[in-house]
C-alpha cells in the first residue's frame, strides 16, 4: 500500500454553533505521529471537501496515526482529529480495495453502504426512531473481507420547534470554578462566538499550560434545555510573567555544611542566582547564572546564614529578589 487517500468534509469542530455566512474554511494542515509536527503538511481548502494524498513511503508497517486540522477565514483552527492505519507491505498486484459498508441507527437493523471509486456515502433516515439522543454507526469492508473499526456519532432528534442558542459558557484549562457563563441575545437559529479573550494570569501559573499555551473549553445551550459538547482549543500566548521559585536546606542547624537546593515550579528555567546572608548583613551573589538546581554550604561556627534565589525562564524573565523568600541555617559552635 503506497499511498492513503483522504477526503474530508471541510466543517470546522471549533468554537461555533451553525456557521455564519461569511465564514468558511480556507486552509488544513496535517501530520504523521511520529515525525512530529515539524513535518506538518498545510495546504489551501478550494471549495467544501479537503483532498489530498498521503503517501506512506518510508513509514514502517504497522499502525500510525494522521493528525488534521482546519483553519477558518478568521483563523481560527478547529480540534485536532486523529485517525488510526495500518501500513502493510505488498505487491504492486495484492491492491486492497473498500468494496462495501453498513451503517445502523442505536441497535437497529444494518443498511448498506454504497461504495464508488473508493468513497463511501449513504443518507441515514431517523423518520422513525423516537425523539431524543441515539447513535450513528457505520464501517467499510476491505476486499479481504476485513472491516475498519465502526465510526459512531451521537445526534439527538427533536420533533419540536426549531430551537435557537441561548447561553454559553467558557473556562481555562481545569478550571470550571472559574467559569464564565453569558446569555445570547439573538434571534438566529445558528450562532458563531466571537470574543476578544485574553489568557488570565491564573492559567498561565496553574502548572496546566505547557510551553505558553493554555487550552480554551466552551460549552452552548439552546431554549430547549440541550446542551452541546464541550469544544476546546489551545491558545498560546506571550510568556511575560517571571518565574516562582523557591529554596530548601536539608537542615535547620549544621556542624560544618548545610546542602540546599531550589527549584521553580510551573516554568522552564534558563538559570538561577542563588545569594547568602551573613549574620544579618546584606545579600551577596554565591552562584551567578547557575543551571544547578543543589549545592553545598560551608559556614562559619556560630554564624547564621540566610539563602534565597531568583530565576530566569527561557522567555528572559527574571524574578526580582526577594529578601523575605528565604531559608536560614545556624551553624553550630565548637
Amino acid at each position: 500500500m503506497k499511498n492513503l487517500i483522504y477526503s474530508i468534509l471541510a466543517c470546522l469542530l471549533s468554537i461555533q454553533v451553525g456557521y455564519a455566512q461569511n465564514r468558511s474554511v480556507i486552509r488544513y494542515q496535517y501530520w504523521i505521529s511520529g515525525d512530529g509536527y515539524d513535518s506538518a503538511v498545510t495546504g489551501s481548502v478550494d471549495g467544501e471537501n479537503v483532498e489530498f494524498t498521503l503517501g506512506t513511503d518510508g513509514l514502517s508497517q504497522g499502525i500510525h496515526s494522521l493528525n488534521f486540522r482546519v483553519q477558518d477565514s478568521e483563523g481560527v483552527w478547529s480540534a485536532l482529529q486523529s485517525w488510526l492505519f495500518y501500513v502493510e507491505e505488498r505487491k504492486a498486484n495484492e491492491a486492497v480495495e473498500v468494496t462495501e459498508g453498513e451503517y445502523w441507527i442505536d441497535d437497529g437493523a444494518r443498511q448498506k453502504i454504497t461504495i464508488d471509486d473508493g468513497q463511501a456515502s449513504f443518507v441515514a433516515d431517523a423518520s422513525t426512531v423516537r425523539e431524543g439522543l441515539h447513535t450513528l454507526n457505520y464501517r467499510v469492508k476491505d476486499s479481504e473481507g476485513n472491516y475498519s473499526r465502526t465510526y459512531t456519532w451521537a445526534f439527538f432528534k427533536n420533533n419540536q420547534k426549531a430551537t435557537k442558542i441561548s447561553w454559553f459558557k467558557y473556562w481555562w484549562n481545569n478550571h470550571v470554578d472559574k467559569a464564565v457563563t453569558d446569555s445570547v441575545d439573538c434571534d438566529s437559529l445558528e450562532y458563531v462566538f466571537k470574543k476578544e479573550l485574553s489568557v488570565p494570569s491564573y492559567a498561565m501559573t496553574d502548572g496546566y499550560s505547557n510551553n505558553s499555551t493554555a487550552r480554551f473549553h466552551i460549552v452552548f445551550g439552546n431554549d430547549a434545555g440541550n446542551v452541546s459538547n464541550t469544544e476546546w482549543m489551545d491558545v498560546s500566548y506571550p510568556d511575560v510573567l517571571p518565574p516562582i521559585s523557591a529554596i530548601e536546606a536539608d537542615k535547620e542547624e549544621a556542624t560544618e555544611e548545610v546542602t540546599l537546593k531550589w527549584y521553580v515550579k510551573n516554568d522552564q528555567v534558563e538559570d538561577y542566582n542563588v545569594y547568602y546572608s551573613e549574620n544579618d548583613q546584606p545579600f551577596v551573589l554565591w552562584m551567578p547564572n547557575t543551571t544547578e538546581e543543589t549545592a553545598t554550604f560551608k559556614g562559619q561556627p556560630g554564624g547564621s546564614y540566610r539563602f534565597t534565589v531568583t530565576a530566569r525562564d527561557k522567555s528572559g524573565n527574571r524574578e526580582q529578589l526577594d529578601e523575605e523568600k528565604c531559608v536560614t541555617v545556624k551553624f553550630k559552635s565548637n
